[in-house]
């Protein structure tokens, strides 16, 4: 599926605010941090999340001015999330966005440093962009304990055995890990303007979102083409994933039902456009 000139005109401007936020002197003393950061989050990904915060915010009527620097934060806070991710403790992955991974590329502890510094740099970038105290808090927690660090923390102790292999297991733990943060730029908008009138709907559209990503990339896993997702394929052999529950062609129904009932939630709105178009994506990708 082709993105429309739409998305990619939003990803694009997303990705010059990441390249200003990621510029430095290379006689810093801190330069090489930096280089790492930027390594770790330029010049690949689809900027999805992103994206997601801008068209919702647009919903809202946030100019793009705010809406496009919350949504570099979103994109260096998945790009830490992917860093650590990799790391040897983690999933132990050589390969991310078609290059070595950072502890690769480095070390592992510059790796680690990284994922910190890019964390730090996503709830600057929220805050500089004028997103609420109450809009900041939700960032936090969708991305922390109760949200991708807590589904993590699940997801490792679903591999170790210590979380039954169910699907309602398997549910719970991604709407944290790989939910959470996608729910999130789903609500920005609401969010930023503290108003329900799209909350619930936007809330509804963003879960079934983040469960579809979730699954096609256990379909993709299994049947994708390295060169094209930039990952390892296979990484996930070893874990509980929807494709092993569920098989193959169950997964992909059920990721097809998810982004169906996606779009029926959305407002009907022009903005609302992009966010239908997300969905479609989301299960046509093949990256």
């Amino acid at each position: 599926m082709n993105l429309s000139p739409a998305y990619q005109s939003i990803a694009t401007a997303i990705e010059a605010r990441l390249v200003a936020a990621l510029s430095y002197d290379e006689a810093a003393v801190q330069a090489p941090i930096l280089e790492a950061m930027a390594y770790a989050t330029l010049g690949g990904g689809k900027r999805l999340r992103g994206v997601l915060a801008v068209a919702s915010c647009d919903i809202c009527g946030i100019a793009r001015d705010h809406s496009l620097v919350l949504a570099a934060g979103l994109e260096c806070l998945h790009a830490y999330s992917l860093v650590h991710d990799d790391l040897p403790a983690m999933d132990n992955a050589d390969l991310r966005r078609g290059k070595p991974s950072v502890h690769r590329a480095y070390d592992e502890a510059m790796a680690v440093l990284v994922g910190d510094g890019l964390q730090a740099l996503a709830f600057e970038l929220a805050a500089q962009a004028g997103l609420p105290p109450e809009g900041l808090r939700a960032f936090a927690v969708a991305v922390g304990r109760y949200g991708m660090v807590g589904g993590q923390m699940q997801d490792m102790a679903a591999q170790a055995g210590h979380i039954a292999p169910t699907l309602e297991n398997l549910r719970m733990l991604h709407a944290g890990k790989t939910g959470a943060l996608i729910q999130f730029a789903a609500l920005a908008g609401p969010h930023w303007v503290q108003e329900n009138q799209h909350f619930e709907a936007l809330a509804t559209y963003g879960a079934h979102l983040g469960l579809a990503f979730q699954i096609w990339d256990d379909v993709l896993d299994l049947t994708g083409d390295t060169a094209q997702t930039g990952k390892p394929q296979g990484q996930d052999t070893d874990k509980i994933t929807f494709v092993s529950l569920l098989g193959l062609a169950e997964a992909k129904a059920e990721a097809k039902r998810l982004s169906d009932q996606a779009k029926r939630v959305l407002p009907d709105v022009a903005a609302s456009e992009i966010l239908g178009e997300i969905a479609d994506f989301t299960i046509q990708r093949v990256a």
